[in-house]
């Protein structure tokens, strides 16, 4: 994430650091923009209904304690027997009766915009710099905005704890490689123990993700010998972190018991197995959430355009957003050969793209453009968080009656439940009930006979085990 170094100034000097007058200037800004989307993953997480997975999670709080030994127990269990990641612990903590998840996944949501902003600046936002803010701002607008399936990502927790949190642990990781190739810099001893112990962390978290960052690290190390500069210890113990984590993941012997032996049996033949057309509808799939970025380019470069000649962009970040750019492509070749299939698997990518992105978004962006970016991020981070409360909080409603009838029904009884009132969305993962399967589950759970759900428009009649679950079904 380096090149040589730029010959001129900062690329930061070429933005105004003057934010715009009256009460709204600087920090007052950065703390508007961060407390109304810390209030919007706050209330999503408050409203969240149990679903699909989660039921898992919900019926582990009720038959134990959470503790260290139960949650040791609970790790090896996952890692030797189902999903050995490193986001099922996370998940795992956010389920837990009580406030846990409310306060800590919208710190983790907006710290992670906070990382990536890092990433794109080469340094730390500070909400005393104007640029810093606006940065932030659009950074956290184009999160909402091409956020493949934005509401099931930031308010489902399985998938919160295993693809949002488990991109923050990686996104971490580059962080001092970004801040090295902005302004070379000198670290204690001790930061070459926190970068191993991160790269395993980073490294453990995504099946589909370890070996594309490895790469782009790799790439990161030549370029800084490239720019004359010596290899600390730090940058090679990252690195070995984030590969052993990787092996670790991947040769978990929970991957084969979770995918059914699909796993062992090759995944480059997967990829032969689905075929052309299945393959392009894939990557279409990508690409569909990718050009949601294009406008945002668009735009910087309507309102950027100027007289004379714009500065090149700085070396350290155009090698930065190659190397992103690169990453994500890496990534989504290896969402081919994944046994399973679904948007999630794009969201790691996508936060790459965004930064890198960003990257282009800064440098075509000149000062007298600011308000019409600043107008666009407000623009998409209100209609999205609109977009996602009402549907949370229909769901929470929902919910709510759902789990009152299943809790109050009589032991080895039927119960019939009410359907959610909306379907299968972009804000929200749907019905779960739709099929036999988690019906099943969930009625064993509450040592129920079994559910039915409440007769609606084409549906199948109370107790008819022949309807299907809706595409995505268990998709965790």
């Amino acid at each position: 994430m380096t090149g040589r170094p730029p010959t001129g100034p900062p690329q930061a000097a070429a933005w105004s650091d003057i934010a715009p007058g009256g009460p709204l200037t600087r920090p007052a800004v950065f703390a508007l923009v961060a407390g109304t989307l810390l209030a919007l993953f706050a209330l999503c997480a408050a409203w969240e209904p149990v679903l699909r997975d989660g039921w898992t999670f919900f019926f582990w709080h009720r038959e134990h304690d959470l503790g260290p030994a139960s949650v040791w127990e609970f790790a090896r269990n996952s890692y030797l027997n189902n999903n050995p990641r490193a986001g099922e612990i996370v998940a795992l903590l956010l389920y837990q009766p009580g406030p846990l998840h409310v306060v800590l996944t919208p710190l983790a949501n907006v710290g992670g915009f906070v990382v990536l902003s890092a990433l794109v600046l080469g340094r730390w936002p500070s909400p005393r710099r104007g640029d810093d803010v606006l940065v932030f701002a659009v950074v956290s607008a184009m999160v909402l905005a091409a956020t493949p399936e934005m509401g099931r990502m930031f308010g489902h927790r399985a998938f919160v704890g295993n693809y949002v949190y488990g991109f923050l642990f990686q996104a971490l990781l580059l962080v001092p490689y970004r801040f090295h190739a902005a302004a070379p810099r000198s670290y204690r001893t001790g930061m070459a123990a926190v970068l191993l112990g991160a790269g395993l962390l980073a490294g453990m978290s995504n099946e589909h993700t370890g070996g594309a960052l490895a790469l782009a690290l790799i790439a990161t190390l030549y370029l800084y010998r490239r720019r004359g500069d010596r290899w600390a210890a730090w940058m090679l113990t990252g690195l070995v972190g984030l590969i052993v984590g990787y092996l670790l993941l991947l040769l978990a012997p929970g991957q084969s018991k979770r995918y059914d032996g699909l796993f062992d049996q090759g995944t480059v033949r997967l990829v032969f197995e689905r075929g052309v057309t299945a393959t392009l509808v894939i990557l279409g799939r990508f690409l569909k959430y990718a050009l949601l970025l294009a406008p945002w380019l668009a735009v910087a470069a309507w309102v950027g355009r100027g007289r004379g000649p714009r500065p090149a962009l700085p070396a350290s970040d155009r090698w930065t957003a190659i190397l992103l750019y690169a990453a994500g492509a890496v990534i989504v070749l290896t969402v081919l050969a994944s046994p399973k299939q679904g948007a999630r698997l794009f969201y790691a990518p996508m936060m790459l793209w965004v930064t890198a992105t960003m990257l282009w978004v800064r440098h075509l962006w000149r000062p007298r453009g600011r308000a019409v970016l600043a107008a666009l991020a407000a623009v998409a981070i209100v209609t999205q968080g609109t977009l996602l409360l009402r549907v949370q909080h229909r769901a929470h409603l929902d919910f709510e009656d759902r789990l009152a009838r299943l809790e109050a029904a009589p032991k080895l009884t039927r119960v019939v439940v009410p359907r959610y009132s909306q379907a299968r969305s972009p804000w929200f993962l749907g019905d779960d009930f739709h099929g036999p399967g988690w019906r099943g589950r969930v009625a064993v759970g509450f040592g129920l006979a079994g559910i039915d759900l409440e007769p609606g428009p084409g549906s199948a009649a109370p107790g008819d085990a022949s309807r299907l679950a809706p595409p995505g079904a268990g998709e965790e």
